[in-house]
């Protein structure tokens, strides 16, 4: 008898598509909050109105000017994330 133990296959393909459906997972979150960034950034004043309008119980709020402006900037700081979280996954 043998001393030397083949590694289970069964376990390493399970590892393997574990990594690989996390790996997915991470690209499509990315890739949501993308094109939520991009909306937000281009589009704050629908992005927060609609989002407002789901929150508040008769429809009727009246925000601040800042309000949108910060939600740019959110937009813009959603966008910067995930494009560097792509580029440091490819290095």
């Amino acid at each position: 008898m043998s001393r030397y133990r083949k590694p289970d296959s069964t376990a390493h393909a399970r590892r393997h598509a574990l990594d690989t459906d996390r790996r997915t997972l991470g690209m499509v979150v990315r890739l949501t909050l993308l094109a939520l960034g991009v909306l937000e950034a281009v589009y704050p004043r629908r992005v927060v109105d609609f989002w407002m309008n789901l929150a508040a119980a008769d429809g009727d709020v009246e925000l601040r000017p800042w309000v949108y402006r910060m939600a740019r900037l959110e937009g813009v700081l959603i966008v910067l994330w995930a494009l560097t979280r792509r580029r440091e996954r490819e290095s």
